[in-house]
């Protein structure tokens, strides 16, 4: 089985551009750079069975997931877009990079622990 996988999952696509560090425009994008890794998995029976994995370790570092949310694919025809999930990774380890942890990014930007 060749190709590029990220976790257990193979590679379908891959979005690189020179001066956007990542292709999701986000809040979270913006405050966490190049340590985002996007990843959109087509719902489909065989996907619905595996499991999400929360940690992938990869050549770069350790990334952890931080958010998952359902949207519209690029595929499909006029009448029917299938969803995906769209998953983004914040790489929490790696050569060069100092080690952080995803509670303490988001404890800087708010006190999420009050909500609860």
């Amino acid at each position: 089985q060749g190709g590029i996988f990220f976790g257990s999952r193979r590679v379908t696509r891959l979005h690189a551009e020179i001066d956007s560090p990542s292709d999701e425009d986000s809040f979270i994008a913006h405050i966490l750079g190049r340590r985002i890794m996007s990843k959109h998995v087509i719902l489909n029976k065989k996907e619905s069975e595996e499991p999400i994995e929360k940690t992938v370790l990869t050549n770069d570092g350790t990334f952890e997931l931080i958010l998952s949310k359902l949207v519209e694919s690029d595929g499909g025809g006029l009448f029917h877009k299938p969803k995906e999930m769209q998953y983004m990774y914040m790489q929490t380890q790696g050569a060069g990079l100092e080690t952080i942890s995803p509670k303490d990014v988001l404890e800087s930007i708010a006190n999420f622990s009050a909500i609860s």
